[in-house]
């Protein structure tokens, strides 16, 4: 209050350091200094996500490697699938083949039974024959 009364002990009053040189200089700091944490923040960020694209590319890669896996096992089982029908196919041809064989067999069978079962015809007695004399028989005619 003095120092303000009397202008004359102005020297007297402490003197303060100069606000607006400082200021820059403050400011400056923390901008350094918030960009450097950010920074550092963006780094990590970054080594993360590189990290994170390794492993979607790990799985991305295994995944395809998966379907190529399953496309092959398909394809395999697609072919046995054609041979059975194929086996399929020749083994019910056999089996008409033999059914039509055992109902010839069965035919043939049933007619040896019938043939076999009919009495035999008796031959027809033969018609008697005149005894031809044999020439040592024959009278001697004189």
């Amino acid at each position: 209050m003095i120092v303000n009364s009397y202008p004359q002990l102005g020297w007297f009053a402490p003197q303060a350091e100069p606000v607006a040189q400082n200021t820059p200089d403050m400011i400056a700091l923390a901008v350094r200094a918030a960009t450097s944490v950010y920074q550092q923040k963006f780094d990590a960020l970054s080594l993360d996500l590189d990290t994170v694209r390794q492993s979607i590319d790990r799985i991305a890669t295994s995944i395809a490697a998966g379907q190529e896996q399953m496309t092959r096992s398909i394809d395999g089982m697609a072919a046995r699938q054609q041979q059975i029908t194929r086996n399929f196919d020749q083994l019910a041809a056999g089996q008409e083949q033999m059914t039509r064989e055992i109902t010839k067999l069965q035919a043939v069978e049933q007619y040896v039974l019938y043939k076999n079962s009919e009495p035999s015809p008796r031959p027809a007695p033969a018609p008697a024959r005149n005894p031809v004399p044999r020439p040592s028989q024959a009278p001697m005619v004189r």
